[in-house]
């Protein structure tokens, strides 16, 4: 789940303490740079049409300049106006006022707190982003949602953009609407394009974080069951994630994944650019998918040009190939020249535990992808983690440690089943499941002879059982579960050299919070 959801207020401090010094510089810049915050509290309210009612604690913070616009998370900053998130309770919003938020933003007065009463406070968050995202006349945005594949698609988006603009993006996954309107408020000046990922986990997140953002583009990545139990249906779904298009710009393009999208009456009233690995009648398709010892090659083809075969080095996994197809459409969008594109397709490196390729000082190859998952994935990363070409020994071992998929609702048990009978139909010599949910499916469905399974009730258990198979030279291990899962910590502890995974996303986020900062 998201930061925000289940950090504690203590922790949420300690995290503020250590930004500190961010914090203050940027806000300082921004002062500088940007008229927008010299705004006084009922200025904004009344630019961006907010019909509201101030409590009378509030009425004397009402002429205090504004830092910015936030919520109660990682985010939070002094002198700002704090907005009710459905997520809140009495106590977060207490705790803002107390560490410095002028006034909130809320649906009903709490208590003595400096309440600005409104009917709807995301919408009135999405509105006040988005006139700080307006200050940026000059900056394009692509916004990428779908159930699965956002930050990888961001990033690759990133690299094709970066090698003719000045590109901003948050590096992380952190998606929600708190999220997108801090980027939002936060954009350096001289940046000519952003790419916002947007979660479509809760409902009126697209939409919103649309509304804030003002996008040129929309990719959508795919429509699947993940987030299934806050929707109860598939169309639900897609309603929400199609309804990321109610802020885009005025002729702005969508792009989609024609082998699979469905729903083009959710979005008939825009441009639609639309990408495919085996439909020849998209605008743009591949051919000729390969999987090397190094990686993917494929060709792209747009309209009746024919480029030369692109690679993905250490990436073996064919939905990328689609990714690159996200990538090579926004960047022909965005006008990067295709020279520039092919660069960035294939300058793009995976970053952290997402499908990333790790192989040891004594030669076992670390497949990690546990950062997050739904059905469809974990299937995805089993194929893929099978046909990656291993030392030609008879005795070389490939070993899946795997947890469970959350958030699937009344779909998680036939999903935990279909992900064992996939393990069970793979290469796989050795599966370790350490989720309850798999260790239930497991318990029904029946697997090979050949497949070693050991069920582990805890991380310690998984921890000891990796360490005992004694993963050698030329053998393949991987990773895949939920985040809620921290299959990472498995991996630290048998593996202690993939913490080189973790800082390298660690320095690429210091660097963007730098930006933010000196910009």
């Amino acid at each position: 789940m998201a930061l925000e959801r289940n950090i504690s207020l203590e922790s949420l401090e300690s995290i503020l303490k250590k930004r500190g010094l961010l914090h203050k510089l940027d806000y300082i810049l921004k002062r500088l740079r940007m008229k927008g915050w010299n705004m006084s509290v009922s200025e904004l309210l009344e630019l961006c049409g907010v019909n509201y009612e101030v409590s009378e604690s509030a009425k004397p913070n009402m002429n205090k300049k504004v830092q910015s616009v936030c919520t109660v998370n990682e985010y939070f900053e002094k002198n700002s106006i704090c907005v009710e998130m459905y997520w809140t309770n009495d106590e977060d919003l207490r705790w803002a006022v107390n560490n410095g938020a002028s006034v909130l933003i809320t649906k009903r007065q709490i208590d003595d707190l400096p309440c600005i009463i409104v009917e709807n406070p995301l919408d009135v968050y999405a509105k006040m982003c988005l006139y700080f995202r307006e200050l940026h006349k000059n900056v394009s945005t692509t916004i990428v949602i779908g159930s699965i594949g956002k930050t990888t698609t961001k990033r690759m988006i990133e690299s094709v953009y970066e090698q003719q603009y000045n590109t901003f993006t948050n590096p992380t996954n952190r998606n929600l609407l708190c999220h997108t309107g801090y980027d939002v408020q936060h954009i350096p000046s001289k940046v000519e394009k952003t790419i916002q990922e947007v979660s479509e986990d809760t409902p009126g997140y697209a939409q919103y974080s649309s509304i804030a953002c003002k996008p040129k583009i929309v990719v959508i990545t795919s429509i699947d069951k993940s987030h299934f139990e806050a929707y109860g249906s598939q169309d639900a779904i897609a309603r929400e994630i199609c309804s990321v298009t109610k802020g885009m710009e005025k002729g702005g393009t969508i792009i989609i994944n024609k082998d699979n999208f469905k729903y083009y009456e959710l979005i008939k009233t825009h441009k639609c650019c639309t990408v495919s690995t085996t439909d020849k009648t998209a605008d743009i398709y591949s051919e000729n998918i390969e999987i090397t010892n190094d990686g993917l090659i494929f060709d792209i083809i747009d309209g009746n040009s024919t480029f030369a075969k692109i690679k993905l080095n250490n990436i073996y996994a064919k939905h990328n190939v689609l990714i690159a197809l996200y990538a090579y459409a926004a960047g022909k969008i965005e006008g990067v020249n295709v020279s520039n594109i092919i660069k960035g397709i294939e300058n793009y490196k995976q970053l952290g535990f997402r499908q990333n390729i790790f192989r040891t000082s004594n030669n076992v190859l670390i497949y990690a992808d546990c950062y997050n998952a739904v059905a469809k994935s974990m299937i995805a990363a089993i194929n893929t983690a099978e046909i990656i070409p291993l030392e030609n020994n008879a005795n070389n071992k490939r070993i899946a440690v795997l947890g469970d998929v959350e958030e699937a609702g009344e779909l998680s048990n036939s999903m935990h089943e279909e992900i064992i009978r996939c393990v069970n139909v793979s290469n796989f010599s050795h599966l370790i499941i350490t989720g309850s949910k798999l260790i239930t499916a497991y318990k029904s469905v029946a697997t090979r002879e050949d497949l070693t399974v050991i069920l582990c009730d805890n991380r310690i258990k998984a921890i000891n059982e990796l360490r005992n198979l004694v993963p050698n030279s030329g053998d393949l291990v991987l990773f895949k579960s939920s985040h809620s899962g921290h299959l990472e910590e498995v991996m630290l502890s048998v593996f202690p050299e993939t913490r080189s995974l973790i800082n390298e996303e660690r320095k690429k986020e210091l660097v963007w919070r730098k930006k933010i900062a000196i910009s």
